[in-house]
């Protein structure tokens, strides 16, 4: 199951996992992104339209999906204030707006979709949560919202652990300005554009890699297990 799975990162996991012959459920918001990426992905692929930020449109979608879920990747989110323009200082409304759209986005869609699946999590199954290295460098409310996932996730891995279920974040960095996520290498390797780290809960392990969403998905399938 992936949320987030029509367009960028949650795709390039997608891709991934069907290569390595899984099944995949794609949750996204848009259908039109949805058809395309289950059109290239194949009938290994099915999609999902859903705004996993609305609580009875989750409910109301359950019945559609799987009985069974091995593996969660919450990678639904981005940056709002990219979309609607970042806030003025002055204007505390428009601030309150831009902290809500943001935490929404990034973990409230994770929370809840987690949430509705945990009855169907199977023993042993990975959860995977998309952080991004802004939640120790700044950028604001989307920071600030990414970084709360983490302590969330970690509580996850030991409430679930028990049953074999782990949880982890990983926390890709950002491509260069007006680079391509596909084709635009980071300048210097190993700088705060650069840097991707995977997050665990019970073992830290940081990784320096170029920022396409394809090098991304790759350490989200190799901590589901699944590379």
């Amino acid at each position: 199951m992936i949320t987030g799975g029509g367009t960028g990162i949650g795709r390039a996991v997608a891709s991934r996992l069907v290569a390595a012959g899984d099944q995949v459920v794609l949750l996204g918001r848009r259908p039109e992104k949805l058809a395309d990426a289950v059109a290239e992905l194949g009938p290994a692929s099915r999609a999902m339209p859903v705004d996993a930020t609305d609580p009875a449109a989750l409910q109301a979608a359950l019945g559609e999906l799987p009985e069974r879920v091995d593996v969660l990747i919450n990678a639904a989110g981005g940056n709002t204030d990219l979309v609607d323009g970042a806030p003025a200082a002055d204007d505390l409304k428009a601030v309150r707006d831009s902290w809500s759209a943001n935490f929404e986005a990034n973990v409230l869609s994770a929370v809840l979709v987690t949430h509705a699946l945990l009855p169907r999590l199977a023993d042993d199954a990975r959860i995977v949560n998309l952080g991004s290295v802004t939640a120790r460098s700044g950028q604001g409310s989307y920071g600030a919202v990414k970084a709360a996932l983490e302590p969330w996730t970690s509580e996850l891995a030991f409430q679930l652990g028990s049953r074999g279920i782990t949880a982890n974040v990983i926390s890709p960095g950002r491509p260069p300005s007006g680079a391509d996520p596909e084709s635009g290498r980071c300048h210097r390797r190993g700088s705060r554009h650069c840097r991707q780290s995977i997050v665990d809960p019970a073992n830290q392990l940081a990784v320096n890699i170029i920022c396409r969403d394809s090098q991304v998905a790759m350490n989200f399938e190799i901590v589901t297990g699944r590379d």
